[in-house]
This record gives C-alpha cells, structure tokens and sequence, in this order.
C-alpha cells in the first residue's frame, strides 16, 4: 500500500510528521511524502530520521520554470503598483498561475503514476496553490484523496475577517465578481479573481471554497460528531465524512495515561515548583496571523502575562511553532514564568488551568477535563464555542481579571462537553487504528469496483 502524503507548511509540521510515523509503523503501509524545498532544508534533521521516502515538489526542470514564473509574477507587481490594476496585468497573473498549475500537475501525475501510488493524504481540498494540481492529478488517476483532521476548519466568520475584497475598479474585476457572484459572502471571495478564474479554468474550484469538502476529495475527517454534523449543515455530502478524531489525540491520551509517571520528570525539566498548581496559556499569535500589528500585539501579551504574574502557581507559556521563541524569551526576565519548549500536547495533561484563544487546543483541554478560560478581547467570534459549557469565555479584561483573582481553580463539570466532543468514541488511544482502517477499506473498495469494471469490460 504506497501513500503519498502533502507537505505544505510548517505551521502543523510536527502534527503532521507523528501522524505519518505512526501509520508508517503499519508493514502493509509504505509512505511517500511531497515535501517543498523550503520545509525540507528547515526541518532537515527531523526528516533524516524517518523511514520514509521524500519526494521533492519540484525536480530540476520544475523548479527552474516555478523560478521563471515567480520572478515574472514579482516583475507584474511592480507594473500593477505603477499602472494601478489595468485589466491586462490582471489577466497576465491569471495566465501564470494558470501555466503554474498546470506544470505542476503534469509532474504530479509523472510521480504517482511511477511511485504507484494507491492514496493520496492532503491537507485541503480548496487550495489555491500546487497542493490543487496533485488532487487533479489523482481524480484522473482515480486514486482516493483523504483529508485528515488536522486543527480545527476556519468558520465563515473567522474567513470573513481573514479576506480582502476584490476592489471593483478594472473592466476584469467587473466581469468576474458577476462570474463567480454565487461565491460571494458580504460582497468578499474566496480567493482573488486572477486565482478563481485560474482555478476554474483547470477544473478545480471549489463548489463552495468557504467550507472544506466541496472540492476534489474522497473523505473528510472529523475530530466528533458535532463537526460531523456541521459539515452536513453546511452542505457537505454526507457520504465523504466520517469521525475519526483529531490525529492529535492519541498523543494526548497516552501523555495523561502515564501523567503520574512522568510528573517528576515534566517538573524538573522546566524548573517550576513542584507544590503549587500549573496555569499553563497558549499565547494568541495576534501579530504572526496578522490580527493586529506588532506594537499592539505586545501590548496584549504582556496584559496577559501580566495578569497571570503575581499568583501563587507556576505560569507556563506555550507558544505556537508559527512564533520565534527569540522574540518571547524577554518575557521569562520580566515576568515570573517559563517558556515551555515542549509540546501543548505533551504539556496540557499536567495544567491545573489552561487559557487560550479559539483553539482546537481547548479541545484538547476539555478532553483531559482540565478548568479552561477562552480569552476573546478581540473579537473574534467562534461560534462552535457556543456550545460548550465548562469553558469561561471573557470578552472584556476587567471581568477577566476579577475571576483569575478569585476563583480560577474551582472545579467544573465536563459531561456535556465530553458527550459533544465524542469523548467515548475518539479519546481512546486508537484514532490512528482508526485512520489505518479507513485506508485499507477504501482503497479495497477501490480494487473491488475497479475488478467489477473489468469484468464489463
């Protein structure tokens, strides 16, 4: 069973890694990752370690016309800033990522059709990028496209926040935004227009690239039920979707099995106090996701760390793999706290409270039935957290403030919550089973419809 498997950015690149080492412990499994350049000079001497085969995103000849094209593509935004958006330079974008596309889906088909591959593993179905021509490549091939749960999906309020509008102001904006109208939400795409009539034109856009599923996959992931059921609300073919649970879990799981075993050695390894309870907060990368700028984004931190610095517990700061740990590490001088350089998931099971913003980490919290406070002093809005009732969600910091004071600890109740986040059916250990499983029966699915089309053939 050969697996292809997509590596496209660094931001859920150890996430990834143990999820493929762990299917690749499978001897009926043999695992073939697409890796870019980039992600495989930084993370070298991770990948050098595992038994798998890494295949480069571009050979010789691809890269050197990826190169072409990306340079064109540079030497078209000076001309853009010089001539405003005259519809020429707009329809010259479209042209190249078009030509981008198709370059690289026909290399894409070369690979899995040399490397035999069965599967593929991708990370989206609604990219705009290289990521777009595998899928194309593989519906042609017919080989079946998963797409695991990796973090949580943006909903449309958080894309919405996320998206620039296309500026009406060419005879080519025009004309697209009454092309592809049935795409807009509150007058805002998707993608720009360039890229949206690039992808259509290669026979991928997305029926509807605000809710993953819509695209080219075979079967989407689910962490529970409830985002089972989301998918459904939202228009997703129900047959593509099945709960598997985040593949983030099983760590979690075995790392709170043996907390009582490892306490010692977690408390020694980041020199806190072994008698006074754990505030363990996930600080917001405001900045690195472009919420707000730099000068504000430190005004934020340090009123968290801030709030947090003159309790009695050890305060420990995870950060985000998005966040240079060099930037932050003044905090451990003017606070009394430490930068935990473990993983959350390694890390969660052993905090008395955990703060956060929307994150699937307060999932991951409530699975290990930990006291947890979601921070939203910037209007962010995640509806999915509506639902849940053991959390404390505050808006305003002065409120904040008065229950971090008095009453951070008090014990809560996670039933409700553990029965919406499929508590019983996905935090057992065994999502990885799940996931071999999954594999092995669609692709025999696969050879049983393929054998039937031979026999009528």
């Amino acid at each position: 069973m050969n697996i292809l498997i997509n590596f496209i950015s660094n931001q859920r690149f150890e996430v990834q890694l143990n999820f493929i080492k762990n299917l690749n412990k499978n001897s009926n499994i043999k695992i073939f990752i697409f890796i870019s350049d980039k992600i495989k000079k930084e993370n070298v001497i991770k990948l050098f370690k595992s038994d798998f085969k890494i295949l480069n995103y571009e050979d010789n000849k691809i890269k050197h016309n990826l190169k072409k094209i990306l340079l064109i593509t540079k030497l078209l935004s000076i001309i853009k800033l010089i001539f405003f958006n005259l519809s020429l330079v707009q329809l010259i974008y479209e042209y190249m990522h078009l030509r981008k596309l198709n370059k690289f889906y026909l290399y894409s088909k070369k690979i899995i059709i040399e490397n035999n591959i069965d599967l593929i593993f991708s990370n989206s179905d609604r990219s705009a990028e290289l990521e777009n021509s595998i899928l194309k490549a593989a519906r042609e091939l017919e080989i079946p496209i998963i797409v695991p749960y990796l973090t949580l999906l943006a909903e449309y309020s958080v894309l919405i926040k996320s998206k620039k509008q296309n500026k009406i102001n060419s005879l080519y904006n025009i004309f697209l935004s009454f092309k592809f109208k049935k795409y807009q939400i509150q007058k805002k795409d998707f993608y720009p227009f360039f890229i949206m009539n690039a992808l259509y034109k290669f026979g991928t856009l997305s029926k509807n690239p605000w809710i993953m599923g819509n695209g080219y996959s075979d079967i989407i992931c689910c962490n529970n039920t409830y985002t089972y059921q989301q998918f459904i609300n939202d228009g997703v073919d129900e047959k593509k979707l099945i709960v598997t649970g985040d593949v983030s879990y099983d760590e979690i799981f075995l790392n709170l099995k043996n907390k009582n075993k490892n306490k010692n050695s977690f408390y020694k390894k980041n020199n806190i106090d072994f008698h006074k309870k754990n505030i363990l907060v996930a600080l917001p990368q405001l900045a690195e996701d472009g919420i707000m700028p730099w000068n504000q984004h430190w005004e934020e931190v340090n009123f968290i760390c801030n709030s947090l610095d003159k309790l009695n517990a050890n305060i420990l700061i995870s950060l985000h793999p998005k966040m240079n740990i060099d930037k932050y590490k003044f905090l451990e001088g003017k606070f009394n706290l430490k930068i935990i350089k473990q993983n959350l998931s390694t890390s969660i099971p052993y905090a008395d409270l955990f703060i956060a913003t929307y994150s699937s980490t307060i999932l991951w919290s409530i699975l290990c039935k930990i006291n947890t406070i979601v921070i939203d002093f910037y209007n962010l809005d995640r509806s999915f957290y509506n639902s849940l009732k053991s959390p404390r969600l505050f808006k305003k910091k002065s409120e904040y403030i008065s229950f971090i004071e008095n009453q951070p600890f008090k014990k809560k109740f996670f039933d409700e919550d553990l029965n919406l986040l499929s508590f019983q059916k996905t935090f057992d250990g065994n999502v990885i089973n799940r996931y071999i499983d999954l594999i092995f029966k669609i692709t025999n699915e696969k050879n049983i419809h393929n054998s039937r089309d031979r026999q009528f053939t």
